[in-house]
């Protein structure tokens, strides 16, 4: 079974006071490929109480991801 898709492009352009105040581009995404993973630190102490919050991003393969699913989830696991 073969399947076609098309992507789409989204362009958003703001205007204030009749100039152009800000834009944004969302494009449709191909199939899950990848996870990519962002911390909001780049060190972590090994003491068992430090904390870091990591964002996982599902993409396709050009890196893609759509923002419109937010799954929470959380992990444990002891610093070593």
């Amino acid at each position: 079974m073969t399947s076609s898709t098309s992507r789409a492009k989204l362009k958003v352009i703001t205007y204030k006071a009749g100039r152009k105040w800000a834009e944004d581009v969302q494009r449709t995404t191909g199939p899950a490929a990848k996870l990519l993973l962002a911390a909001d630190r780049a060190t972590v102490r090994a003491d068992g109480s430090d904390l870091a919050f990591v964002t996982v991003t599902v993409a396709d393969k050009d890196g893609c991801s759509s923002r419109a699913r937010r799954t929470p989830s959380s992990s444990r696991s002891p610093a070593r």
